[in-house]
């Protein structure tokens, strides 16, 4: 019943997304893969990196050995003797928590192994971009390179792209600091265009301080932008009235 319900919980966040990306204008992504449909890749992924002595088993836990991957800490460049805790690619079950059958027992995956995975099934083992939140890098995004790696030498990432955070009043925005505003908090009083804009209106990299004036900004861009587009459109219909007629 546990499963279940965290189950419905997650269908429901998800459906809220995908409204939020509808209001913004998003295109639909190739693929949408949920972690749930996916144990069997992330189990053989797993058991690969056993396998190959990347990683051991303590009882039902299965951790991925830093020490035997030699490239750990290239992305996020930091010293090794101070980042050689060994991570989980598996935890073992424990009461109330939501559990598949597995070769080490009934348990969850650890918190890293389904992205690399999922971008295993998807893309392959070497694909061009991955992208995130700058606080991604580590451990997270690290840990991914060496899951990767140790199920298969010839893992590789051309490039990673890591954006910077949101901000209010200069501090990550957060549900402790009570600071947070959802999307759907924000396109009730703004145009969704007019959020799209200002998210896009600094470089990735960077952190983007959010405020009602800069969201006023974005609205007065979006108007004159929609209004120029019209106004283009209106000009070329007449061309376009010919160009139909010539082809029919």
């Amino acid at each position: 019943m546990e499963q279940i319900r965290v189950e419905n919980q997650v269908i429901g966040f998800e459906k809220k997304y995908k409204n939020d990306m509808k209001d913004l204008q998003c295109l639909d992504p190739t693929y949408q893969p949920r972690v749930s449909d996916h144990m069997d890749q992330i189990i053989d992924m797993t058991t690969q990196i056993v396998d190959n002595e990347y990683a051991y088993v303590v009882d039902g836990d299965v951790f991925f050995a830093v020490e035997k991957f030699p490239n750990y800490g290239q992305l996020s460049r930091q010293n090794l003797e101070h980042i050689r805790a060994d991570f989980a690619l598996w935890k073992s079950a424990k009461p109330g928590e939501p559990e598949w059958k597995s070769p080490w027992g009934p348990g969850r995956p650890g918190w890293h192994i389904e992205y690399s995975a999922m971008s295993a099934r998807y893309l392959t083992y070497k694909f061009n971009i991955h992208g995130g939140g700058i606080d991604m890098i580590f451990p997270h995004h690290e840990n991914e390179i060496a899951q990767s790696g140790a199920a298969c030498q010839e893992a590789c990432v051309s490039y990673w792209l890591h954006n910077g955070h949101v901000t209010k009043d200069n501090e990550k925005m957060s549900k402790s600091f009570g600071n947070f505003s959802t999307i759907r908090q924000i396109t009730e009083i703004y145009h969704p265009l007019s959020l799209r804009h200002s998210l896009l209106s600094a470089h990735y990299r960077s952190p983007l301080n959010y405020s009602e004036s800069q969201l006023d900004s974005a609205s007065t861009a979006v108007y004159y932008i929609c209004q120029t587009l019209q106004e283009c459109e209106d000009a070329l219909s007449p061309f376009q009235e010919e160009v139909w007629k010539e082809d029919t």
